[in-house]
């Protein structure tokens, strides 16, 4: 019994975990700026190519932000000349649909972690819980993938389309592997407590 309460404390703090993920990534850029999905360094050319501006776009998933080598920066796509807006603004739509799967991460996630803290603290009892701890664990696995996914596709986009500039992974992806890394924990931790028959 004892084994069992430590096993659900630990999913309980994996599941917060993730939770806490999330929600830096959903505050990411344009709030909080060094939060990106993706980071682009872009170097364009000036009209006499005699001289270049160096562009450090962040991404995220309600916006993005744009700083200059001559100190400009802005968070709307006004402060981005055309040619980048454009780009930023045509990337596969597909892709484009999976960034909602952030914010329906973030809305499982929740639901999971008052769950668990329902479960640690006795709140719930009989057989019901197993079922919604076992479908919120499946659904927030399912959309931290396709988020994975979705992140993925965009990279290569941006990564296809700046190909002169240099494209990384911005801390905001890292905070979405580690939720999906936390769920996978957490789900393990609910099957060692008995939670769960099986690890979905």
């Amino acid at each position: 019994m004892m084994e069992s309460k430590k096993a659900i404390i630990v999913a309980t703090i994996f599941s917060f975990i993730s939770l806490i993920s999330l929600s830096l990534v959903n505050l990411g850029t344009p709030v909080i700026q060094p939060i990106s999905l993706i980071t682009i360094i872009y170097k364009s050319l000036s009209i006499d190519s005699s001289d270049s501006i160096t562009y450090f776009i962040r991404i995220g998933i309600y916006g993005t932000c744009m700083s200059d080598s001559s100190s400009t920066s802005g968070c709307s796509h006004s402060d981005i000349d055309s040619d980048i807006q454009l780009k930023i603004g045509n990337y596969p739509s597909q892709s484009g649909y999976l960034l909602f799967m952030h914010p329906i991460g973030l809305f499982v996630s929740f639901f999971l972690v008052i769950i668990s803290f329902s479960i640690c603290l006795n709140y719930i009892r009989g057989q019901d819980y197993r079922r919604l701890i076992s479908n919120s664990l499946i659904s927030s696995t399912i959309v931290n993938l396709m988020a994975i996914i979705g992140d993925i596709l965009i990279f290569k986009y941006f990564s296809d389309t700046y190909g002169d500039g240099t494209t990384t992974f911005g801390s905001g992806f890292a905070l979405v592997f580690v939720s999906f890394i936390c769920t996978l924990f957490s789900t393990f931790a609910f099957y060692k407590a008995g939670i769960l028959s099986h690890p979905l």
